[in-house]
């Protein structure tokens, strides 16, 4: 199921939804796409986003875009779906993992230009995706510190602004880096097939440190 809210007459189009989702007692969703485009009202995207979590839902795709710097606050009940297998959150919703975050089934998770809250944000997810394969970061807000310890990964992406990073994967046979930081460390990458590291200031004038490895 795809849901886009684009440049339309906001009542009608929310009204028209959720008739169709409201007929829709199918227990179980493959997929559940929603992109928001255009100012909205917080409550009716909620409903559409909770329309999806009350059933069993194996991937889900948000991307709210940038508009008038309005912050969306994710669900809680996203933190025990034991049926998700791919979660790719983008724009400007603000992600607030709980300490008791649970996504047994989760092999892939992208997380795009979101405001990050608390904490080991990140070590809390890796924590509680025991099967996670798959981790993309890009241009997130509040991860000054980034400490990624997975068994199980394959793939890593991480292009982000931290103080600093850690890095223990074993199992991670890609990886693509482009921090700009002032701490990185990377340990027990025995696995690696493929690598681009780029590490440093951005600004021209200041050359990073860059590494390409293909084994």
């Amino acid at each position: 199921m795809t849901v886009t809210y684009k440049d339309c007459e906001r009542k009608k189009c929310m009204d028209f939804i959720r008739s169709v989702l409201c007929k829709n007692d199918i227990p179980c969703l493959q997929r559940f796409h929603f992109e928001i485009f255009s100012d909205f009202e917080t409550i009716h995207v909620e409903a559409l986003i909770n329309f999806a979590l009350r059933r069993e839902i194996w991937e889900l795709y948000l991307n709210k875009e940038w508009v008038h710097n309005k912050i969306m606050r994710l669900p809680m009940d996203l933190s025990a779906r034991e049926t998700l297998r791919v979660l790719k959150l983008r724009g400007n919703f603000e992600f607030n993992v709980c300490l008791s975050l649970h996504l047994p089934k989760l092999e892939t998770l992208y997380l795009f230009e979101l405001r990050c809250v608390g904490k080991d944000v990140i070590k809390i997810l890796t924590s509680g995706c025991p099967v996670l394969k798959e981790l993309l970061i890009e241009y997130c807000e509040g991860l000054k510190e980034l400490s990624i310890d997975s068994l199980t990964l394959n793939k890593l992406k991480i292009h982000n602004e931290s103080q600093s990073i850690a890095v223990k994967a074993p199992n991670v046979r890609y990886l693509d880096l482009d921090v700009k930081g002032a701490r990185y460390e990377a340990s027990n990458l025995s696995s690696l097939v493929e690598a681009r590291v780029r590490l440093g200031d951005y600004e021209p004038s200041k050359l990073p440190w860059q590494l390409e490895l293909i084994r």
